[in-house]
């Protein structure tokens, strides 16, 4: 999954979604959403700390 995940990274279309498994999540899909908004953004305003 990583392999595909990389491939489509950088591009807008097709929306890459991670959805849970059986065994739940992963983190992965919050992970990548925190970096892009970090990358947007310029600041993680996902963190749960506080500072």
């Amino acid at each position: 999954m990583e392999e595909t995940l990389l491939r489509y990274q950088n591009q807008m279309v097709p929306a890459v979604i991670l959805i849970p498994g059986t065994q739940g999540s992963l983190g992965i899909g919050l992970e990548k959403i925190r970096d892009n908004v970090e990358k947007a953004v310029g600041v993680d305003i996902l963190s749960k700390k506080e500072g």
